[in-house]
């Protein structure tokens, strides 16, 4: 695997969001207590597959209706599926209210572009580390150019994930906070680096849950593909949604 040059990353004014004006917990106040398990979504029709194959229904709990979140959740609210808002900012934002709430184990289950040629379409990955292009990581850590998720329960989905037969590849992610500014020479240097997959979400919640210390992680299938002749466009992924849809089961009993 290549080294990224550092000289030519980003540069991001770094503040660390220890002392800030207020907290999640001030927004939150007096909302219902949250399972310790969450699974974050943003496709309706993911979360309505897990929601069915985990025996779940939808909830208005915790929010109301003061965001546009939607939630759903088992009878002994033991598990949260939600779909928060995509991309790092509205990602990091409800897990660190629902963290304020109680919740303790964080999963990320989307879908990614891919930039190698060993990830297809309905392939899916596990990450093992996301290459920080967004801007949240950056209030909560100090510069570099990854964020990790946690070792314990990627260890667990990777353990369950062989033990089940699933096939999976394990690498990196590239994070970005606007995908239309991904470029050709991007894409081939990370490539090159060994970095498999792109998206919006992970190097955000993979900060979080460092500087909050809960558990975190994310799997994704491949939507679309990515390289010097351009972008695939998007790809039916019925198939990548099923398998994720086993993942939920195999982290609903993770503790």
């Amino acid at each position: 695997m290549k080294r990224i040059n550092p000289a030519r990353y980003p540069k991001y004014r770094m503040k660390y969001a220890l002392d800030p004006l207020f907290k999640a917990s001030d927004f939150t106040g007096k909302m219902p207590r949250a399972p310790e398990n969450v699974i974050f979504v943003y496709y309706q029709a993911l979360a309505e597959s897990i929601s069915g194959a985990l025996g779940l229904s939808q909830t208005e709990e915790p929010y109301g209706n003061k965001l546009m979140v939607r939630n759903y959740t088992d009878d002994s609210r033991s598990l949260y599926v939600m779909m928060p808002g995509a991309g790092a900012s509205m990602t990091a934002t409800v897990a660190d209210e629902l963290h304020s709430l109680g919740a303790r184990n964080f999963l990320i289950l989307g879908a990614a572009g891919s930039l190698s040629e060993r990830a297809k379409i309905n392939d899916v990955v596990l990450c093992s580390k996301a290459l920080r292009d967004e801007g949240v990581s950056y209030h909560l850590l100090p510069s570099a150019l990854y964020s990790y998720p946690s070792p314990d329960l990627v260890s667990h989905l990777r353990a369950s994930m062989r033990k089940a037969g699933m096939k999976f590849l394990l690498g990196p992610t590239w994070t970005v906070e606007f995908p239309y500014a991904e470029t050709i020479d991007e894409v081939r240097a990370y490539r090159n680096a060994g970095i498999i997959t792109v998206e919006m979400e992970a190097a955000a919640l993979f900060a979080l849950a460092k500087v909050r210390r809960f558990n975190s992680a994310a799997v994704f299938t491949i939507s679309d593909t990515l390289s010097e002749d351009g972008w695939s466009g998007m790809s039916d992924i019925t198939a990548g949604m099923e398998k994720l849809t086993e993942i939920a089961r195999i982290f609903r009993v993770f503790h």
